[in-house]
This record gives C-alpha cells, structure tokens and sequence, in this order.
C-alpha cells in the first residue's frame, strides 16, 4: 500500500487511523481509483498477510519517538509481546541494553497515551497478535 492510496483512504474518510487499515473490505478499495478486481484482492491479501509479520515490525510501524528498527528488534526480542511491552516500566525499560532514559521515557508515555490504547486495542481486534 503505497502514499497515495493513503491519501486516497484519508480524503475519502474510509481510515482515519492505522488500525483501520485492517478492517478494509473489497467495496472500500473499489472506491479509489485505478482500483480493480484483480488490485483489490491483491492488496486486501497483502493486509491479511501483514498481521503475521514480526513483533518488531509492528513496533517500529506504531512510529515510537526514537524508536528505530534496531530498537524496535531489541524490544521484540526483550518483551515477546506487545501486551508485555505496553506494560512495562521504565525501569525495565531502562534496564536493556540500547535502551536509554530518554527512548524508555519515550516508549513508556506513548503506551500511556490514550491514543496508543486505543491503536493497540483496534490492532488486537482486527487480529493483530
């Protein structure tokens, strides 16, 4: 899914966050343009094929302030799960090696925030792990 068929889902109002990307369905994508058939499945395929990608993907896609994809490998492998990671301390946090005081408080308040809950909270329903 590249920009401009972002755009195109933003403008039309079809998602209005990340995790609606995931509840997509073929009468969606058949309003955007160049949308065909054939397109359409390929892309909804793709989408479905994305929730099992890695731990460390979804981390870097949720766009943590300072968190790259090394770190974001890091925490994957610190944490094994989002739900594990959402609820972590700062001192744990802090305690991994690559991960400093700044990037812990960074990743500790974006799970606090109400906004992330709520994206994690979409993610895990549309299947998401």
């Amino acid at each position: 899914m590249g920009e401009a068929v972002v755009n195109q889902l933003v403008s039309k109002k079809i998602i209005k966050s990340f995790a609606d990307i995931y509840s997509l369905a073929q009468t969606d994508l058949a309003q955007l343009e160049l949308f065909k058939e054939k397109k359409i499945s390929n892309l909804l395929e793709a989408i479905a094929a994305s929730k099992k990608r890695s731990l460390s993907r979804l981390i870097y896609a949720l766009g943590i302030r300072h968190v790259g994809e090394k770190a974001a490998m890091t925490l994957a492998n610190n944490f094994k799960t989002m739900d594990a990671l959402r609820e972590a301390d700062k001192e744990s946090l802090v305690n991994i090696l690559e991960i400093g005081p700044v990037m812990a408080e960074s990743i500790y308040e974006f799970f606090r925030a109400s906004q992330a809950k709520k994206l994690i909270a979409q993610l895990k329903q549309a299947g998401y792990q």
